[in-house]
């Protein structure tokens, strides 16, 4: 599919005269929007505020401010409802598994037989996450994971903070380049609308997700690795018990959803969904539990809505002149400046926001082709690392670590993102340029 016969949004013939105004009121949107998704204050009045709210801000500040239409928004809306029903079932599949045990049981296996010091377990954790993060999704690992390192590095050594903060932030670093495409869900989105399927992702993707975790994973054990020297202040009590019965057939499912996308995949355009969507319903009858309680209570219904709120909000951008703008940069400056904006927009404006701002903007663009869209994928998904608020995995991860009673602070957050963001951003990008020719 070329990405010139998108439906996502109408072609723009020519350059839009540049609206100062209206990109004020749609940035203000942006900032308010994000910040209620991301810090979910509440009201005496109204309770709560969540990504659901968030949206139904910027959808109503859009269209109140005549920033898009109506019909604009429809005719965006229509075409992402592929990839949306792909996310739901992808996020009910992760539920399934997390309500199994499963991940549960295998986290604790790996990291109490495979490492006999902090150093192996700082591994062992980084790589398994990496895996998990890759197979389910980001948040779904974030949440299961995080509070099942941290309980059993403050089990093996107690009063020991620097390296629990460490192990703890193998996990959030293990979010990288995302290998597949259904491990981020802002990444399906994109690459649904910019024609980019499954197989052509996985292929190009892969590589740089791999050389993007080494260099993570060895830039690490180098800035923290005074605080892995340890060895075990207390073993397990006992071996982790095997899995059961349940478990072992939720691991079989799980493994036949994986091999099927990529075979489903080569033969129509909604295999991803349909895969998902088949998934999700086949791991929940596995472990008996109601379709309707899961798509009721899995389902991040409100990050959905966020990402039409984000959509809304670039549409605004686009009709005033901003995505034009954005894309004369890019094709000014060339990859080095898309990947860094990408990274840095990510991290400043949330990579939901961003990365469809980079969507419209490359649509816009008569320069560019597949590997742009992937260049600020993969940007876009380690741009985050500079601050928590980049995406929803560091703000689950901050808050993993303060329920655990583990203090983070924000300088080092940021310090150890930026001394591992460079060189993770420099072989992912170099590795899909030699890719793609």
């Amino acid at each position: 599919m070329d990405v010139t016969e998108l439906s996502l949004v109408p072609q723009v013939p020519t350059a839009i005269a540049v609206d100062s105004g209206r990109i004020f009121v749609c940035g203000l949107v942006l900032c308010t929007s994000v910040s209620v998704a991301l810090a979910r204050p509440r009201l005496r009045a109204l309770g709560g505020l969540g990504p659901a709210h968030a949206a139904l801000i910027a959808i109503s500040a859009v269209l109140l401010t005549g920033s898009a239409s109506p019909g604009e928004l429809l005719r965006a809306y229509r075409g992402l409802v592929r990839p949306l029903c792909a996310i739901a079932g992808i996020m009910v599949m992760a539920a399934s598994v997390r309500r199994s045990g499963l991940l549960a049981a295998l986290a604790t296996g790996f990291m109490t037989r495979h490492s006999a010091a902090a150093g192996g377990m700082f591994t062992t954790v980084f790589f398994f996450a990496a895996a998990i993060s890759s197979v389910l999704n980001n948040d779904a690992m974030i949440l299961l994971l995080t509070p099942l390192v941290i309980g059993l590095a403050q089990a093996a050594w107690p009063g020991n903070q620097k390296l629990h903060r460490a192990l703890a932030y193998a996990v959030f670093a293990a979010i990288g380049v995302a290998p597949v495409v259904i491990a981020n869900p802002i990444n399906l989105l994109i690459a649904d609308q910019a024609g980019i399927g499954f197989n052509p992702y996985l292929l190009r993707m892969l590589p740089a997700a791999i050389l993007c975790w080494l260099v993570t994973w060895s830039v690490l054990r180098v800035i923290l690795g005074r605080n892995l020297i340890a060895r075990y202040a207390r073993r397990p009590a006992e071996e982790p018990a095997a899995l059961s019965k349940p478990q072992g057939q939720t691991a079989c499912i799980l493994l036949g959803i994986v091999l099927a996308y990529p075979i489903a995949s080569m033969f129509h355009d909604w295999a991803v969904a349909a895969v998902s969507v088949l998934g999700g319903m086949t791991l929940t009858l596995a472990i008996r539990a109601p379709l309707g309680r899961m798509l009721r209570r899995e389902v991040e219904w409100g990050i959905l809505l966020f990402m039409l709120g984000a959509f809304a909000i670039g549409i605004g951008l686009r009709n005033a002149g901003a995505v034009d703008a954005l894309a004369r940069l890019y094709e000014g400056g060339g990859l080095l400046v898309l990947a860094g904006a990408s990274a840095l927009g990510s991290a400043v404006l949330n990579n939901h926001p961003m990365t469809i701002l980079n969507l419209l903007a490359l649509k816009s663009s008569v320069f560019s082709d597949e590997m742009h869209y992937l260049v600020a994928l993969a940007c876009g998904d380690i741009g985050p690392r500079l601050l928590p608020s980049g995406s929803l995995a560091g703000l689950l991860w901050l808050a993993a670590c303060r329920r655990a009673n583990l203090r983070v602070p924000l300088r080092w957050f940021i310090l150890v993102g930026a001394v591992t963001l460079i060189p993770a951003l420099s072989i992912s990008v170099a590795v899909l340029l030699v890719l793609n020719g």
